[in-house]
């Protein structure tokens, strides 16, 4: 199939590629002290339901996107099934991540052999819906 008449599948990359949970756990707990399970994680804004306010939050992923998303660990499986992905779909990667960790983002994919046709940084991935033929989303 011409790669240009294959469907369009969304891809996120943090809590669906990349651990990202658990880089963050390890954030709260070195930098603040702050314990919990990743069970008690039950949306994006961890200050809405984690024992941490709106100012850690920032400051936790500012730290992830400066020294962290670019060691962050794959998650098991990740890799191969993009591989599959890709035999009948094209990849668009789309991440909430800041476009500052663009330079670190790209490296990480590289090294864990992330296969995709397109990277893209948006804050609403809801813009793509009418372009893509699913999201792959990890967002509660």
């Amino acid at each position: 199939m011409n790669t240009k008449n294959k469907p369009i599948i969304g891809v996120d990359i943090d809590g669906v590629l990349c651990d990202f949970n658990g880089v963050m756990q390890r954030i709260f707990r070195n930098s603040f002290g702050v314990e919990y399970s990743l069970d008690q994680v039950t949306t994006w804004h961890y200050h809405e339901c984690l024992p941490v306010t709106q100012k850690q939050f920032n400051s936790a992923c500012a730290l992830f996107g400066r020294q962290h998303c670019e060691f962050a660990p794959l998650l098991p499986g990740a890799a191969e099934g993009m591989r599959v992905l890709t035999q009948d779909y094209r990849i668009w990667l789309i991440t909430a991540r800041h476009d500052d960790t663009l330079p670190q983002t790209r490296r990480w994919l590289e090294h864990n052999g992330i296969p995709h046709d397109a990277l893209i940084f948006a804050r609403g991935k809801g813009e793509f819906a009418d372009v893509v033929s699913c999201m792959i989303e990890d967002s509660p």
